[in-house]
């Protein structure tokens, strides 16, 4: 299973619960105006593993498609702020020099905007054939120091780590506001990728 369930939250932007077999993650636009990718856990934090995976399918086109494209914009450094390419092939933050590159072996590393880059939570993308799965890494805050724990991942839209590579999330954004729940016309990819599965 994999879907998308559209609502506002309470400051009247719209978020995106994506439904899949291992449970679900939000993406969300929030009142700071940055945005948020959230792994939607059950139960207490604590006894949760460090790390949780979502496989992206064609079984919903649009995600995928949008999954896609974010992530080879971001892979290749080709990044478009809708009028211009901007070339960042070349940027530090793609360099295999760097331990803290936002690619590693073709991989999307995105820590989160809040807090240290050793504690915070991260987002990881990397594709699995013609495939991608999505992790959220859990951040290692401490309760001793009044920080909670969380698999929140913020993608600022001023001030992040990663900036400009912000850019990509910040686009991909509206784009999924155009996914209509109700008069979802269903894509060709879907239909090859459901009839492919039940001929397994």
């Amino acid at each position: 299973m994999l879907d998308i369930e559209k609502f506002q939250n309470g400051h009247s932007y719209d978020c995106f619960n994506i439904k899949t077999d291992n449970g679900s993650f939000t993406i969300s636009f929030e009142n700071n105006l940055d945005l948020y990718w959230r792994y939607n856990y059950v139960g207490n934090i604590l006894d949760l593993p460090e790390k949780q995976s979502f496989l992206i399918t064609k079984e919903n086109y649009v995600i995928y498609s949008l999954i896609d494209k974010l992530y080879k914009e971001i892979v290749t450094g080709k990044l478009s702020d809708g009028y211009n390419e901007i070339d960042l092939s070349s940027s530090w933050l793609l360099s295999p020099n760097n331990p803290h590159a936002l690619v590693h072996n073709q991989t999307i590393f995105w820590r989160s905007d809040d807090y240290e880059f050793e504690n915070s939570s991260a987002l990881i993308i990397e594709p699995f054939g013609d495939e991608y799965v999505i992790t959220f890494q859990k951040s290692k805050l401490p309760y001793d120091q009044g920080m909670l724990m969380s698999y929140s991942v913020r993608i600022s839209n001023s001030g992040s780590r990663y900036n400009p590579f912000n850019i990509a999330f910040m686009k991909m954004y509206p784009d999924l506001k155009e996914y209509d729940p109700i008069y979802y016309q269903i894509h060709v990819e879907e239909i090859l990728y459901r009839s492919r599965n039940r001929e397994k």
